[in-house]
């Protein structure tokens, strides 16, 4: 299974940030696994860069969106958050199985041939993040997204971010 990974918006823009995870079969483009997205508000966002790094932060809701993969042949980050090679050495601190497989878009970009190449995640991403204000509703437990699965965190649910905050912990034991 080969995994896109996109952010709609930075962590500095917005009152929220959207990272959105796609898996793709290239035999099939239209064919997708599963798509999942993750919307991060405020204050928790805030609190969390100011506690953690941005490229922790974004390491571990990386890691949260890839919890239950199995057989990942590829994994594809966008370089919304600088250095990516960070990014990736946190993820790979926490799933060393991934070593070989994580690539960022641009190394794709270079491998294939085409500079303006999108990931699949790019349009899940900014579906989300579009329609996130109309659809934001952080105490329904049901998805609200029908095209794929949604995750609000926020300070008013805070169960929904004890899975982040783990592999936050653990990212910056092993600074």
């Amino acid at each position: 299974m080969i995994i896109h990974i996109d952010m709609s918006n930075r962590y500095y823009q917005k009152k929220y940030s959207v990272v959105a995870c796609v898996s793709v079969d290239f035999k099939n483009k239209d064919n997708h696994l599963f798509r999942k997205g993750v919307v991060i508000t405020e204050p928790l966002r805030s609190e969390l860069i100011k506690e953690n790094s941005v490229v922790n932060l974004h390491a571990a809701l990386v890691l949260l969106l890839i919890k239950d993969c199995t057989k990942i042949k590829k994994l594809i980050i966008c370089s919304d958050v600088n250095p990516i090679d960070k990014v990736l050495s946190h993820i790979l601190k926490i799933k060393g199985e991934l070593f070989g497989r994580l690539k960022s878009i641009e190394e794709l970009r270079e491998e294939i041939g085409e500079k303006g190449y999108k990931s699949a995640a790019n349009s899940f991403a900014r579906n989300v993040n579009r329609n996130y204000p109309r659809r934001a509703n952080t105490y329904r437990s049901k998805r609200y997204f029908t095209d794929g699965t949604v995750m609000i965190l926020s300070n008013e649910n805070p169960k929904s971010y004890e899975i982040l905050n783990g592999h936050l912990k653990i990212l910056k034991e092993r600074e």
